[in-house]
């Protein structure tokens, strides 16, 4: 639906935001983390989803919405319940990603 660079934006933008998201909220409460991965890009991938699920209904059927659903309400219950995962990268993530689809879209429309 996107292409290639706009998946590519999509993806290493909501990454980056997640992750300076994360490091902000947790310098904020004084605990020094330090933290790896590609989580958070790949919730803003889900986030990207999110978007098309909640504001462009007529690009996914219902059986798929509710994929998406279900795969996002346990993916965040069990970063916020597991220890040692970075909940706020998958919260940014999420949050960022709906946001630069959102952004995305609406620059590159007719294009």
């Amino acid at each position: 639906m996107l292409g290639s660079w706009k998946y590519a934006l999509l993806y290493i933008g909501s990454g980056l935001l997640a992750n300076a998201l994360s490091m902000a909220y947790y310098n904020y409460h004084m605990e020094p983390t330090l933290t790896v991965g590609a989580s958070g890009a790949i919730y803003g991938v889900y986030g990207g989803f999110l978007y098309v699920a909640l504001l462009q209904r007529q690009f996914m059927d219902d059986a798929s919405r509710k994929t998406l659903y279900a795969i996002l309400m346990v993916g965040l219950v069990f970063s916020v319940i597991v220890d040692n995962i970075n909940w706020m990268a998958h919260l940014g993530g999420l949050v960022t990603g709906f946001f630069i689809y959102g952004i995305l879209i609406r620059l590159t429309r007719g294009r």
